[in-house]
């Protein structure tokens, strides 16, 4: 963040039980861990219409797509750079690509429709 000159831009707030608050004032979300499994929280930033950086590698290419997230190699912290100077700089895309992951979380991931597949699988 110091070495990329975001300082002002990125704040990393820690551990907290109340997530809401800092999706709501995010501009983007960022997530570029290894090893998830299946992780909620981009699926939490693109509810609340955040557009996404997410790394390039599992499970991300299994539920994001092009609309709404972008996709960078970790190993290169210039691209990731890139990735979020460019949706900083283009409000009307970040506000399109929001609406986009929005509508999948709705269409896809809401908790109904997680359940009803779930008791698909286990009869």
């Amino acid at each position: 963040i110091n070495t990329r000159g975001l300082r002002d831009v990125v704040k990393l707030a820690g551990a907290t039980d109340n997530v809401l608050p800092y999706y709501q004032a995010a501009d983007i979300f960022i997530m570029l861990s290894r090893g998830e499994a299946a992780p909620l929280a981009p699926l939490e930033a693109m509810a609340v219409g955040l557009p996404l950086i997410v790394a390039q590698r599992r499970p991300f290419d299994e539920f994001v797509d092009s609309t709404f997230g972008v996709y960078v190699p970790t190993d290169q912290p210039a691209q990731v750079t890139d990735a979020i100077n460019a949706l900083l700089a283009d409000a009307t895309r970040r506000h399109k690509m929001g609406q986009a992951g929005r509508a999948r979380v709705l269409a896809e991931f809401t908790w109904e429709r997680i359940c009803n597949q779930y008791l698909e699988i286990c009869k």
